[in-house]
Protein backbone atom coordinates (compact mmCIF):
# COMPACT_ATOMS: atom_id res chain seq x y z
CA UNK A 1 0.00 0.00 0.00
CA UNK A 2 1.18 3.52 -1.06
CA UNK A 3 0.49 6.39 1.28
CA UNK A 4 0.85 10.00 -0.33
CA UNK A 5 0.85 13.03 1.96
CA UNK A 6 -0.29 16.35 -0.16
CA UNK A 7 -1.32 19.37 0.95
CA UNK A 8 -4.70 20.67 -0.02
CA UNK A 9 -3.73 22.91 -3.06
CA UNK A 10 -1.33 19.90 -4.05
CA UNK A 11 -4.74 17.35 -3.83
CA UNK A 12 -6.86 20.23 -5.59
CA UNK A 13 -3.95 19.82 -8.43
CA UNK A 14 -3.86 15.85 -8.18
CA UNK A 15 -7.61 15.77 -8.83
CA UNK A 16 -7.54 18.26 -11.72
CA UNK A 17 -4.53 16.56 -13.34
CA UNK A 18 -6.53 13.18 -12.54
CA UNK A 19 -9.19 14.30 -14.86
CA UNK A 20 -7.14 15.55 -17.39
CA UNK A 21 -4.96 11.92 -17.37
CA UNK A 22 -7.86 9.59 -17.55
CA UNK A 23 -8.20 8.97 -20.81
CA UNK A 24 -4.61 8.90 -21.90
CA UNK A 25 -3.47 6.67 -19.10
CA UNK A 26 -6.71 4.35 -20.22
CA UNK A 27 -5.22 4.51 -24.17
CA UNK A 28 -1.64 3.59 -22.72
CA UNK A 29 -3.19 0.36 -20.76
CA UNK A 30 -5.73 -0.63 -23.95
CA UNK A 31 -2.19 0.28 -26.66
CA UNK A 32 -0.05 -2.37 -24.42
CA UNK A 33 -2.78 -4.87 -24.05
CA UNK A 34 -3.39 -4.66 -27.65
CA UNK A 35 0.03 -5.52 -27.95
CA UNK A 36 0.63 -8.24 -25.93
CA UNK A 37 -2.66 -9.42 -27.51
CA UNK A 38 -0.96 -9.46 -31.12
CA UNK A 39 1.76 -11.22 -29.62
CA UNK A 40 -0.01 -13.92 -27.94
CA UNK A 41 -1.92 -15.19 -31.28
CA UNK A 42 1.39 -14.95 -32.87
CA UNK A 43 3.86 -17.00 -30.48
CA UNK A 44 1.69 -19.20 -29.22
CA UNK A 45 -1.86 -19.67 -31.55
CA UNK A 46 -0.05 -19.42 -34.76
CA UNK A 47 3.12 -21.73 -34.00
CA UNK A 48 3.77 -25.04 -33.69
CA UNK A 49 1.82 -28.21 -34.60
CA UNK A 50 -1.80 -27.55 -35.77
CA UNK A 51 -4.61 -29.67 -34.35
CA UNK A 52 -5.06 -28.78 -30.67
CA UNK A 53 -7.88 -26.97 -29.39
CA UNK A 54 -7.74 -23.04 -30.18
CA UNK A 55 -4.32 -23.32 -32.04
CA UNK A 56 -4.25 -23.06 -35.62
CA UNK A 57 -0.81 -23.46 -35.64
CA UNK A 58 1.69 -22.41 -38.59
CA UNK A 59 -0.03 -21.92 -41.72
CA UNK A 60 2.14 -19.70 -43.26
CA UNK A 61 4.51 -17.03 -42.35
CA UNK A 62 2.20 -13.99 -44.39
CA UNK A 63 -0.63 -15.50 -41.77
CA UNK A 64 1.60 -14.51 -39.07
CA UNK A 65 3.21 -11.07 -40.12
CA UNK A 66 -0.36 -10.36 -41.30
CA UNK A 67 -1.54 -10.14 -38.00
CA UNK A 68 -1.73 -6.42 -37.10
CA UNK A 69 -3.18 -4.38 -33.77
CA UNK A 70 -4.05 -0.47 -33.77
CA UNK A 71 -5.49 1.83 -30.54
CA UNK A 72 -7.07 4.52 -31.14
CA UNK A 73 -9.31 6.88 -29.26
CA UNK A 74 -12.77 8.97 -29.74
CA UNK A 75 -14.72 11.85 -27.76
CA UNK A 76 -16.76 8.39 -26.00
CA UNK A 77 -14.31 5.50 -26.38
CA UNK A 78 -11.22 3.95 -26.25
CA UNK A 79 -10.91 1.16 -28.81
CA UNK A 80 -8.34 -1.39 -29.61
CA UNK A 81 -8.03 -3.59 -32.57
CA UNK A 82 -6.02 -6.85 -33.57
CA UNK A 83 -6.27 -9.25 -36.41
CA UNK A 84 -5.68 -10.24 -39.78
CA UNK A 85 -6.61 -8.88 -43.14
CA UNK A 86 -6.22 -11.94 -44.98
CA UNK A 87 -9.20 -13.90 -46.11
CA UNK A 88 -7.42 -17.55 -45.45
CA UNK A 89 -6.78 -16.34 -42.01
CA UNK A 90 -10.62 -15.60 -41.54
CA UNK A 91 -11.99 -18.81 -42.82
CA UNK A 92 -9.97 -20.45 -40.47
CA UNK A 93 -10.95 -18.41 -37.26
CA UNK A 94 -14.74 -18.63 -38.35
CA UNK A 95 -14.73 -21.59 -40.31
CA UNK A 96 -15.42 -21.88 -44.05
CA UNK A 97 -17.12 -25.27 -46.06
CA UNK A 98 -18.36 -25.11 -49.76
CA UNK A 99 -19.22 -28.14 -51.96
CA UNK A 100 -17.15 -27.16 -55.18
CA UNK A 101 -14.21 -24.69 -55.43
CA UNK A 102 -12.75 -24.96 -58.39
CA UNK A 103 -8.72 -26.19 -58.88
CA UNK A 104 -7.02 -25.71 -62.04
CA UNK A 105 -4.33 -27.48 -63.43
CA UNK A 106 -1.31 -28.23 -61.80
CA UNK A 107 1.62 -30.13 -61.73
CA UNK A 108 2.66 -32.04 -58.65
CA UNK A 109 6.21 -33.72 -57.64
CA UNK A 110 6.35 -37.21 -56.26
CA UNK A 111 7.15 -37.52 -53.08
CA UNK A 112 9.06 -40.33 -51.51
CA UNK A 113 9.02 -43.28 -48.70
CA UNK A 114 7.27 -42.35 -45.54
CA UNK A 115 9.72 -42.61 -42.67
CA UNK A 116 7.84 -41.27 -39.96
CA UNK A 117 4.36 -40.58 -38.95
CA UNK A 118 3.82 -38.50 -35.38
CA UNK A 119 2.15 -40.09 -32.51
CA UNK A 120 1.94 -36.91 -30.66
CA UNK A 121 -1.58 -36.12 -29.84
CA UNK A 122 -1.74 -32.73 -31.05
CA UNK A 123 -0.48 -33.89 -34.68
CA UNK A 124 -1.21 -37.47 -34.78
CA UNK A 125 -0.91 -39.29 -38.02
CA UNK A 126 0.81 -36.49 -39.77
CA UNK A 127 3.57 -37.71 -41.76
CA UNK A 128 6.51 -36.28 -40.79
CA UNK A 129 9.86 -37.91 -42.07
CA UNK A 130 9.94 -38.53 -45.98
CA UNK A 131 13.11 -40.06 -47.80
CA UNK A 132 13.93 -39.05 -51.12
CA UNK A 133 11.91 -40.06 -54.45
CA UNK A 134 12.99 -43.34 -56.15
CA UNK A 135 14.61 -44.05 -59.11
CA UNK A 136 11.29 -44.98 -60.34
CA UNK A 137 9.50 -41.87 -59.23
CA UNK A 138 11.95 -39.74 -61.23
CA UNK A 139 11.63 -41.30 -64.51
CA UNK A 140 8.33 -41.23 -64.09
CA UNK A 141 8.34 -37.51 -63.29
CA UNK A 142 5.96 -35.04 -62.36
CA UNK A 143 1.76 -35.78 -61.48
CA UNK A 144 -0.14 -34.13 -63.87
CA UNK A 145 -3.31 -32.93 -62.41
CA UNK A 146 -6.52 -31.97 -64.32
CA UNK A 147 -8.61 -28.85 -63.43
CA UNK A 148 -11.46 -30.26 -60.77
CA UNK A 149 -13.55 -29.17 -58.09
CA UNK A 150 -12.98 -29.85 -54.43
CA UNK A 151 -15.34 -30.20 -51.12
CA UNK A 152 -13.88 -27.35 -48.71
CA UNK A 153 -14.66 -28.11 -44.86
CA UNK A 154 -12.47 -26.19 -42.53
CA UNK A 155 -13.25 -26.42 -39.14
CA UNK A 156 -13.47 -22.86 -36.88
CA UNK A 157 -10.38 -22.82 -34.39
CA UNK A 158 -11.48 -19.58 -32.57
CA UNK A 159 -7.45 -18.59 -31.90
CA UNK A 160 -8.44 -14.92 -32.21
CA UNK A 161 -11.15 -14.64 -30.43
CA UNK A 162 -10.46 -16.84 -27.10
CA UNK A 163 -7.38 -14.57 -27.49
CA UNK A 164 -9.31 -11.78 -26.73
CA UNK A 165 -11.74 -13.74 -23.96
CA UNK A 166 -8.46 -14.59 -22.36
CA UNK A 167 -7.41 -11.33 -22.46
CA UNK A 168 -10.15 -9.57 -20.57
CA UNK A 169 -8.68 -9.87 -16.98
CA UNK A 170 -5.13 -8.70 -18.10
CA UNK A 171 -6.22 -5.62 -19.55
CA UNK A 172 -9.00 -4.42 -16.73
CA UNK A 173 -5.65 -4.80 -14.49
CA UNK A 174 -3.78 -3.10 -16.90
CA UNK A 175 -6.03 -0.36 -16.40
CA UNK A 176 -6.09 -0.32 -12.70
CA UNK A 177 -2.30 -0.32 -12.71
CA UNK A 178 -2.47 3.31 -15.12
CA UNK A 179 -4.80 4.41 -13.31
CA UNK A 180 -3.13 4.06 -9.91
CA UNK A 181 0.09 5.30 -11.62
CA UNK A 182 -1.54 8.42 -12.85
CA UNK A 183 -2.68 8.39 -9.05
CA UNK A 184 0.93 8.37 -7.45
CA UNK A 185 2.98 10.13 -10.13
CA UNK A 186 0.78 12.90 -11.18
CA UNK A 187 1.69 12.05 -14.95
CA UNK A 188 0.69 9.96 -17.45
CA UNK A 189 2.75 5.89 -17.04
CA UNK A 190 3.65 4.96 -20.33
CA UNK A 191 3.05 1.29 -21.55
CA UNK A 192 6.23 -0.16 -20.59
CA UNK A 193 5.42 1.07 -16.46
CA UNK A 194 1.86 -0.57 -16.95
CA UNK A 195 3.98 -3.63 -17.41
CA UNK A 196 1.95 -7.20 -17.38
Amino acid sequence: MTTIRLSLDEMVKRFAFLGKALRPSVYSAMLLSAQRMRADVVDQRLSGPRGAEGILGVVTGAARRSITDETFASNEQITALFGSALEYVRAHEEGYKNDAQPVRAHTRRRLGKIKAISIAQATRGKVTKRGAPSARQRRAGAIEVRAHKRKVNIQAKHFIRDTLRAAVIPTENRILRALAIAAVTGRVPKPGEIGG
